[in-house]
């Protein structure tokens, strides 16, 4: 007879446990290093940005855009800053502060980039030297980006492949000008394969441009919307579907800069990585939104189907159980009478039971 095997040591239990503690610890704590991390590269950039943008003058154009992108970034840092005073998840913590750096980023980085005269030459270069040594991680989202894609065609990923070529190829000065080409060719080939013309045609809600083709927004709503009409959804998720729709394709639209570089649009360049985080961060929240279609359809399917099966059970269909439950026990009480008067004292094997008749 075979012994039991011996109940585990508890002390390598102990030690099992440990450990595991151990590392958990270990990643709560690289978490929050990294996400206080982020908030200190928010802060010398707003730093910086804002120690040389007091230096200008310009003119009436120059003080409202000024003005509007002072106040911008102020809020950025300071919801990067707030985030840290909420202990509860260090990785929930890491996420909103890298998503809020991104935007700081994207949004100074447009700033010193725009097409205003400052009154003076070169007015950024401490700013700009912050963007660049910051190093806005495009390259960690990719992979993403690529996984993502893959299920609609392995065509994409192979052009996500070819764009982080481009970013490693840092002796090619155009490496920038060529990654951003080809994100905007990836985006293109997706909203046609998710919404090609024989089905964004059909779609009520597509819009046109001057050339009578379905503009980049129609394609993006008729995948998002199942290509079905805006009217038929809650009106939150249609301003959630836009809201995500407007960020891709006006991040689309900014990466136009780096894709015809010459002697006098060079300089742009020193800002394009920030761009292309952005653009890359803003496909992936489409993509996430998108994803939650199916769900948000059957939730307002089921919404009509359970308030009308309810009215059924508390109206006609509940009269219509019970006259069944009242025949039907009528039917049981007559057959139980029958065959008490019919089969009682007799011999079952000369005279079988007979089923009851029923009406």
């Amino acid at each position: 007879m075979s012994e039991k095997p011996d109940p585990e040591d508890p002390l390598m239990a102990t030690e099992a446990l440990l450990e595991k503690a151990r590392k958990e610890t270990e990643r709560q704590a690289l978490a929050w290093q990294k996400a206080h991390q982020a908030t200190d590269q928010g802060y010398d950039l707003v730093r910086h940005f804002n120690s040389e943008r007091k230096q200008l003058s310009g003119n009436e154009q120059f003080k409202f855009t000024d003005t509007i992108f002072a106040n911008a970034s102020g809020i950025s840092l300071f919801d990067l800053a707030k985030s840290l005073g909420h202990p509860a998840d260090a990785t929930l913590t890491l996420g909103t502060s890298q998503i809020l750096l991104s935007g700081l980023q994207s949004n100074i980085a447009s700033y010193v980039s725009a097409p205003i005269d400052f009154g003076i030459k070169n007015p950024f270069p401490k700013t700009i030297a912050v963007l660049e040594s910051q190093q806005v991680p495009i390259e960690d989202r990719l992979p993403a980006l690529k996984r993502r894609l893959s299920k609609f065609s392995d065509h994409f990923s192979d052009m996500i492949t070819g764009i982080e070529a481009d970013l490693m190829n840092q002796s090619n000065p155009l490496a920038l000008s060529n990654a951003a080409k080809n994100l905007r060719e990836t985006l293109t080939a997706f909203i046609h394969t998710v919404a090609p013309d024989g089905v964004v045609d059909l779609w009520p809600d597509c819009e046109r441009d001057e050339k009578n083709r379905p503009t980049r927004r129609s394609r993006l709503g008729c995948h998002t919307f199942l290509g079905l009409a805006k009217a038929n959804w809650p009106k939150a998720w249609i301003t959630q579907v836009e809201k995500r729709i407007e960020g891709v394709v006006d991040s689309f639209h900014d990466l136009n800069k780096f894709t015809h570089i010459n002697e006098a649009t060079a300089d742009a360049l020193k800002t394009a990585r920030v761009s292309l985080d952005r653009f890359v961060s803003e496909f992936l929240l489409y993509l996430d939104t998108a994803d939650e279609a199916d769900d948000v359809l059957l939730d307002l399917l089921r919404g009509p189907v359970e308030s009308e099966l309810t009215e059924l059970a508390e109206g006609e269909l509940h009269s219509w159980f019970e006259e069944g439950v009242l025949f039907s026990m009528a039917q049981t009480v007559t057959c139980e009478e029958e065959t008490v008067r019919n089969g009682k004292g007799r011999n079952p094997l000369l005279f079988p039971e007979q089923p009851c008749q029923t009406i």
